[in-house]
């Protein structure tokens, strides 16, 4: 046999390779096996240099079965069967390159179903890659991704399909296909039958993916929305309708990738920022309810992962998206009622979470409005009272808002007596425009008035005349003076 294998080497050097080809046959023939795996190696190139590319793979796929029977990981090789695997896999290659690419390991024997076909995908997608035939070297990666989705290299390889694609330049196809690993190995994928979990290793790349795709539908949604703006349904319905689907599409993607971002990496310091866009979604998509409940999950429940800026600008989009709700379903009907309670809840909420924000003091008036229109003027002195009694005597601008409600909802009331000391406390806080001084000073007016209009009903003229007499004092440059000192 070392006598046939020698002639054979002879052969093949001289390029005779079919002369070759027979000296190996003989040498595999005879079962000796200290030159056995050898010589199909080369048995295999004689083939190779005849272009029998198909009868050479069969030959090298026996180098490799009896090679790594026991272990598909090199690393337990010694280093000359190390480099006898290396070099077979390159020869492989090579002749898959004329025999039909990936789409042709399925015909080479068992070499399907042995747990080290991943080694023939990689070694044949690193030489496309190699000769920058990208799309080659990708669709290698994807047959062995696809065919073996089970395999525990499954996942590594489409990591370099993936690689592939932003090496060559083709940043579309690197996302289409980093959603895919998503769909996967994520978290509904039930990849080597964890269920609802992902793999540790996979983890960092898995959470890296749903960022960067959410980002990127939530920016093509944005994107076809402000198309859509620009585009006359009059003049081409066709179009913006197209344009307004993708838009939803775009949309909903986008949330589904935040909330698998969400579901999976709860304790993640991110989750604060992926639950507010996932709200900014849905309020961009008109689902008005559903971003309400992300953005005061992120006001007002996710302390651990949440900035005090982020917490209240969550806040007051909540408060919009109640404004929202509210337009859509009218002041008067009953949705619009039921909106405008659940809004008021959320503005007090806001105003005393977040009482130094500037915006407050507009928050409460805005809630103040909402109850008067509800006729709920109890509610409303509760909960300036409440305000009043929790804010910082420093807090000016909350204290000074909380006062005028409560002097409007006493006024209301017919508490008139009450309306002035509040009205009063409300101006003395008053250190802005002239404009606001007069507008509180005409309220104190109104409730000093509806006092003596009281007296004079129970014929208490004198005292009457006292309350009209106090209009000149504490608001003399008033619209109702005139018809104080009148009366």
């Amino acid at each position: 046999p070392e006598a046939y294998f020698r002639i054979g080497d002879i052969h093949f050097n001289n390029k005779n390779y079919r002369d070759a080809e027979k000296a190996y046959l003989r040498v595999i023939e005879s079962d000796y096996k200290k030159l056995r795996v050898n010589a199909h190696y080369m048995a295999g190139w004689s083939l190779y240099k005849q272009g029998m590319y198909e009868e050479g793979l069969n030959y090298f796929f026996t180098v490799l079965d009896e090679t790594l029977s026991a272990s598909a990981n090199l690393d337990s090789l010694d280093p000359s069967h190390q480099q006898l695997v290396n070099d077979t896999l390159h020869s492989m290659s090579l002749a898959l390159v004329h025999n039909g690419g990936a789409e042709y390991i399925k015909n080479i024997g068992k070499l399907a179903k042995r747990n080290y076909v991943w080694l023939v995908y990689e070694d044949l997608g690193q030489h496309y890659l190699e000769k920058e035939r990208f799309e080659d070297s990708a669709e290698t990666y994807r047959q062995f991704v696809t065919q073996h989705s089970s395999s525990q290299k499954a996942q590594e390889l489409h990591g370099k399909l993936i690689d592939v694609y932003i090496q060559g330049g083709f940043p579309m196809q690197a996302l289409q296909e980093k959603e895919r690993f998503v769909e996967l190995y994520g978290l509904r994928s039930g990849y080597l039958g964890l269920g609802k979990k992902i793999a540790p290793d996979l983890a960092p790349t898995i959470k890296s993916y749903l960022e960067e795709l959410a980002n990127f539908y939530h920016a093509d949604a944005q994107q076809h929305l402000k198309m859509a703006g620009n585009t006359d349904p009059k003049v081409n319905g066709d179009k913006y309708q197209s344009i307004n689907e993708m838009s939803t599409a775009s949309f909903k993607k986008a949330a589904g990738f935040y909330s698998d971002y969400i579901q999976a990496f709860h304790d993640d310091a991110k989750v604060a920022e992926m639950t507010y866009l996932r709200g900014e979604t849905y309020f961009s998509s008109k689902q008005y309810q559903r971003s309400i409940k992300d953005y005061e999950s992120v006001a007002y429940q996710l302390d651990d992962v949440a900035d005090k800026q982020q917490k209240s600008e969550a806040g007051y989009a909540a408060i919009i998206a109640y404004k929202n709700l509210i337009d859509g379903a009218g002041k008067a009907s009953r949705k619009g009622k039921a909106y405008q309670e659940q809004a008021v809840a959320s503005m007090f909420l806001f105003a005393g979470t977040f009482g130094d924000d500037e915006r407050s003091p507009a928050v409460l008036t805005n809630a103040a409005e909402y109850l008067f229109s509800l006729q709920k003027f109890e509610q409303a002195l509760e909960v300036a009272d409440e305000l009043i009694n929790g804010s910082d005597e420093h807090d000016v601008s909350l204290r000074k808002a909380a006062f005028g409600i409560k002097a409007h909802a006493l006024f209301n009331l017919d508490d008139y007596q009450g309306a002035e000391r509040a009205y009063i406390t409300q101006r003395n806080l008053v250190k802005s425009t002239p404009e606001e001084y007069a507008r509180i000073s005409e309220r104190i007016a109104a409730s000093i008035y509806k006092q003596a209009e009281a007296l004079v009903k129970d014929e208490k003229h004198s005292d009457s005349v006292a309350k009209l007499m106090r209009i000149k004092s504490l608001a003399p440059d008033t619209s109702i003076r005139v018809s104080a000192q009148y009366d």
